[in-house]
């Protein structure tokens, strides 16, 4: 039996990663994609499990980052990216604040 994922783990350990990760990141931002990149899952039942929590990821996104998408796998996968590199870029903003203060 898998246990259950949901978006907040996924970011629980996003941010753990970063935090982790913290002084390399800061000296390279680029290095932020691959982060939240590595947290996408890659099975398409844990994709379809995020998005019965969350129906707005089986959806194509505003933004257009899921343009030419073949298939709802991909659209969750991608909106799934979006929403986990919004919580990497606020914590990469709050992180410059403070090494700057």
């Amino acid at each position: 039996m898998t246990k259950k994922i949901n978006m907040y783990q996924l970011e629980k350990n996003l941010i753990d990663e970063l935090n982790d990760n913290k002084k390399e990141i800061l000296d390279n931002e680029d290095l932020l994609h691959e982060y939240v990149d590595s947290h996408i899952p890659v099975y398409n039942y844990d994709r379809l499990q995020l998005a019965c929590d969350d129906l707005w990821l089986g959806y194509p996104s505003e933004s257009g980052i899921s343009q030419g998408c073949d298939n709802a796998y991909d659209i969750i996968a991608h909106n799934i990216y979006e929403k986990l590199m919004e919580k990497a870029q606020s914590w990469l903003s709050n992180n410059e604040k403070k090494e700057v203060a």
